[in-house]
């Protein structure tokens, strides 16, 4: 079994991080391992960072490996 742990810095921008990161196992099949980058100084970086991860990791889930 493998174990994942995700480290991000909230920059100089902001007072809270907006980053996100996810890691996506899939029985039988690959792992993915998302990170995006809030984008410090812009607003809405914790919304677009979220929406990026979910998208990648709804993707695989829809391939069927055998």
């Amino acid at each position: 079994m493998l174990r994942f742990e995700v480290l991000s810095d909230i920059g100089k921008k902001r007072s809270v991080n907006e980053d996100s990161a996810a890691v996506f196992t899939i029985q039988n099949g690959p792992t993915l391992a998302v990170i995006a980058d809030g984008m410090g100084g812009h607003r809405g970086g914790d919304f677009a960072s979220a929406t990026a991860v979910q998208l990648l990791g709804e993707r695989p889930r829809s391939i069927q490996f055998s």
